[in-house]
């Protein structure tokens, strides 16, 4: 049974079109951050230019930020952000614009908003927001801690649950003017930030006049959705379990496409809205076992394209435009019924991960034999389906390009560290 994986992964959980496995190099360690068998568990790596940010445990220094270029040169700690052994612990991780920002403890200011281009010199602390050693951000912040829209980071605090603003410096950093407390849900979406506050959904530009709730084509407010999920022309959002919604941004254009029924009161289920290409899937709920559903933001653009009676959960794994969708079985699907099949694996594979790499298609599976799970390229067929390496070191996640060359978390008996390939 799979456990669905939160919004902050899709973005790098994705691909089909295989990568023959001798257009890459073996994996290689690029560094061995610490030392012993449980290595620096490099988590959290986010592309920024020709490097990979990311968070390590150094050793006597901590959790602390990092960035590597794929060599083991250009591979070390961006900066000491709480001087000493104790972590800053920095989360939250989000590329907006040509910086990276995140959340950390510096030990004298609390879990504040920090934002780096890479440099130790380009890495600072936004503002202190809730002054002193008391925090405005959430030290279990998730991945990632705010969304970009037109440069600019729109996120919340715990201190001040209005929605805020920042550039990155601290003039540039305040609540957003007109904004509801308790905003949630954030999602960028045609140079606004769409979110929920007060049991509705809402929309702002970053400005007074463009912060206002959201109405549909009759004029009415809508309601707080369950979740949001956004393509180029479209963002579509859940209303409680059983309704599927879309906008283009306009009054006309906001409305329903999709109802199954009654639908739930309190702790909605979602329906884990997923966009891959100019569609977006989901599993509206039916009862039991699973369907799995596309819509093109139209009524009969809106349909089912899989059922399975088994399992409970699932994940989707955006691959352009197609959707691998790891459930019983597997399937992918270009959102036509006769583009959704299957996988094609060889015999007992257990598929956990699927990895868009510069548009080829790798997987962290489990086969027949292993010990833990390894990296795989994949062509779509069971006799393309080829263990990359050797070395082929266990649990590969996080995949991430960067030029010629993807970074990964991996295991062996380093540790949990840095690898790399060369494309």
């Amino acid at each position: 049974m799979r456990v669905a994986i939160a919004a902050a992964l899709a973005a790098i959980i994705i691909g089909l079109g295989a990568l023959p496995a001798e257009a890459a190099s073996a994996p290689y360690l690029v560094k061995n951050i610490k030392a012993g068998s449980s290595g620096s568990v490099p988590v959290e790596l986010t592309a920024l230019g020709n490097a990979v940010i990311f968070t390590a445990s150094g050793g006597a220094t901590g959790r602390e930020l990092w960035r590597s270029d794929g060599t083991t040169a250009g591979t070390y700690r961006v900066m000491d952000i709480r001087p000493g052994s104790k972590s800053s612990n920095p989360r939250g991780l989000t590329k907006v614009g040509d910086k990276v920002f995140f959340t950390a403890d510096d030990g004298q200011h609390g879990q504040e908003l920090w934002v780096t281009n890479g440099t130790s010199v380009g890495t600072h602390l936004v503002k202190d927001i809730a002054p002193g050693k008391q925090q405005s951000m959430w030290r279990g912040s998730t991945w990632p801690i705010a969304v970009d829209v037109q440069g600019v980071a729109f996120f919340t605090t715990t201190s001040d649950p209005r929605l805020w603003r920042s550039d990155g410096t601290e003039a540039g950093t305040y609540p957003v003017p007109g904004s509801p407390n308790f905003v949630d849900k954030v999602t960028a979406f045609q140079n606004r930030a769409y979110f929920t506050a007060g049991g509705k959904l809402w929309r702002s530009d970053g400005t007074l006049a463009g912060t206002k709730k959201v109405k549909d084509s009759s004029g009415k407010q809508l309601n707080a959705p369950v979740e949001m999920a956004a393509t180029d022309s479209l963002l579509f959002f859940q209303l409680k379990s059983s309704k599927l919604w879309r906008t283009n941004g306009t009054n006309a254009g906001t409305y329903k496409i999709l109802d199954t029924g009654p639908g739930c009161t309190y702790s909605c289920d979602p329906m884990q809205l997923t966009v891959a290409g100019n569609l977006v899937y989901f599993t509206p709920i039916l009862g039991t076992g699973i369907e799995v559903w596309r819509s093109d933001g139209t009524a009969s653009g809106t349909f089912s394209v899989a059922q399975t009676n088994e399992g409970s959960s699932e994940m989707f794994a955006p691959v352009g435009d197609q959707m691998y969708v790891l459930v019983d079985g597997d399937w992918v699907s270009d959102g036509t019924l006769g583009g959704t099949h299957r996988l094609d694996l060889p015999a007992g594979m257990w598929v956990m991960y699927v990895w868009d790499v510069a548009g080829d298609v790798y997987l962290t599976a489990l086969a027949d034999g292993d010990t833990l799970p390894t990296l795989y390229s994949y062509d779509g067929t069971a006799a393309g389906t080829i263990e990359v390496g050797p070395p082929s070191p266990g649990w590969p996640l996080e995949l991430t390009v960067i030029g010629s060359k993807v970074l990964f978390r991996a295991q062996d008996s380093r540790g949990d560290e840095l690898w790399a390939m060369n494309l």
